[in-house]
């Protein structure tokens, strides 16, 4: 899969992002776009979604809110459960700067480190004969089994296009009547946090990171499943006054 959201009008305001390396201080460069977008916003988090031309699929960019990193990180599955519903076109500007990131997540290995190498393993002795391993609790909707993991997933923007270049091994049990986002193959490996995602830092702190990072959640418009969930946080770098790092004005 290799997507593009193209970004045409997009222009890089100047003064907006300042950030700090090896102690000298440095403008970063941020996109800007006006038009009617989906946005949402509560007291935990704001979004904005941009669709990805006719191909059904939608990135949503999430900024948590001043002490909600945590919140929003670990309670991802419930504000999707609210947001998407409600989110409603309105006339702003967005503001992205430009970026890239990459992760690989091997969840056989993670499971292997810690003791648990028959967790994929049918009728294994973490699992009931004739199942796979059962990892329910992890989007706090039950019903998810998975029998491999094995994910890499690369995510830029620039001045031309936000790319993602994403391969899955990814192998997901289930059935028709369970919710949509249990099908999001990325959502699980993500939400488990610790070694499985290269976001920075790769733990989740007791308070706000730094500075608080990008959620980025591509999904499918018509079933709702999450395709994709990454994050990007870049450290010591702060949002110059009266402007945000990412999101709405």
């Amino acid at each position: 899969m290799k997507p593009a959201w193209r970004t045409p009008g997009a222009r890089p305001p100047w003064n907006v992002l300042k950030g700090c390396f090896n102690g000298i201080q440095q403008w970063v460069p941020m996109l800007r776009w006006q038009g009617g977008f989906n946005t949402y916003e509560s007291d935990a988090l704001r979004a904005v979604e941009l669709p990805l031309g006719d191909s059904g699929q939608a990135l949503l960019m999430i900024t948590p809110a001043q002490g909600r990193y945590s919140d929003v990180f670990y309670g991802l599955s419930q504000h999707l459960a609210e947001m998407r519903p409600a989110l409603a076109v309105q006339e702003t500007t967005v503001y992205l700067p430009t970026f890239s990131a990459s992760g690989y997540a091997g969840l056989t290995d993670y499971l292997k480190k810690r003791g648990l190498d028959t967790a994929f393993v049918e009728g294994g002795a973490d699992c009931e004969a004739g199942c796979r391993a059962d990892f329910s609790a992890i989007n706090g909707l039950g019903y998810l089994y998975l029998s491999s993991s094995e994910q890499v997933s690369r995510i830029s923007m620039n001045d031309d296009a936000i790319m993602v270049d994403s391969e899955d091994t990814l192998e997901i049990f289930g059935t028709k009547d369970e919710p949509p986002t249990v099908w999001g193959s990325m959502y699980g490996s993500f939400a488990m946090s610790n070694g499985l995602w290269s976001c920075s830092p790769t733990y989740i702190p007791e308070g706000d990171p730094p500075v608080r990072p990008f959620l980025f959640v591509i999904h499918d418009l018509a079933t709702r499943a999450i395709l994709l969930v990454s994050c990007v946080l870049l450290k010591g770098v702060r949002p110059a006054v009266g402007r945000p790092v990412m999101g709405l004005p």
